[in-house]
């Protein structure tokens, strides 16, 4: 099979003027190998990711930052615009990512994050993104996951809106029907 080699040398002047490298060659096959499969599933959860319309969030509060991938920077409109398919990852304050949460949701938001970081467990919570430059709020899915002992957290963030008015349409139907049902036997 193929084997790769890494190899270091210097040159120095022997007495006589000529020149002598000094150095080493290692095996570096395993490694490479390692090297291109860890990129091959970087590139699968990478098309995973897209093909399910999720994003990426990874929450350093030591650092006081929120990294967004995928489509968590569109959701929360906080990437730079101007990049083909919309928005591109970026890494932002996490107040400012905060200021994009319904105020009325912070608290909750604040708990599950406070939650994931404790109990080393998913945590999950729903939350409205206010960004000012959004035509309208977008219902966000964040779970969360302790990624470490310095409480950085890493998770997946989806759009729910559609499938949250889905269900309200769902339920009004039901609702619509027991009341036609209820009239129909008065």
């Amino acid at each position: 099979g193929v084997r790769w080699l890494e190899a270091h040398a210097s040159p120095t002047h022997g007495e006589a003027g000529e020149l002598l490298w000094h150095g080493y060659a290692a095996d570096v096959t395993q490694r490479r190998t390692t090297e291109q499969a860890l990129a091959a599933a970087q590139h699968r959860v990478t098309l995973a990711v897209g093909a399910a319309r999720l994003g990426t969030v990874q929450i350093d509060p030591v650092e006081g930052t929120m990294a967004l991938a995928g489509r968590g920077a569109a959701l929360h409109h906080l990437g730079d615009a101007g990049v083909e398919g919309g928005l591109q990852d970026c890494c932002v304050p996490l107040w400012r990512w905060f200021d994009a949460v319904l105020p009325a949701d912070r608290n909750a938001v604040q708990a599950t994050l406070s939650a994931a970081m404790r109990s080393r467990q998913p945590e999950r919570v729903v939350y409205t993104s206010i960004a000012a430059s959004a035509a309208e709020p977008a219902r966000v899915e964040l779970v969360v996951e302790c990624i470490d002992d310095h409480s950085r957290l890493a998770g997946v963030v989806r759009d729910v809106t559609s499938s949250e008015r889905a269900e309200q349409a769902l339920r009004e139907a039901a609702t619509n029907r027991e009341l036609r049902r209820a009239q129909a036997e008065f």
